[in-house]
């Protein structure tokens, strides 16, 4: 069981946020000529997220800062 306090998503959501997830890494690496960082990913993703919850009436401001770190690899 999971210690998340929101309910899972459907199959179908997580399917398409993948895919989208995917795309917007293919993009990058086409652009960056080389596969994106975590690092670079969530600085996209804090930009773009405010516009994709604008109807939610979020009360964050762009850019939104992530930040992640893994153990023995690049941010």
């Amino acid at each position: 069981m999971s210690d998340s306090p929101l309910p899972p998503l459907p199959a179908d959501v997580l399917e398409d946020a993948a895919d989208a997830l995917g795309w917007l890494i293919e993009d990058m690496a086409e652009e960056l000529e080389e596969a994106p960082t975590l690092e670079e990913v969530l600085d996209v993703l804090g930009w773009g997220l405010p516009e994709a919850v604008e109807d939610l009436a979020s009360p964050f401001k762009p850019p939104i800062h992530f930040t992640a770190h893994l153990d023995g690899a690049r941010a």
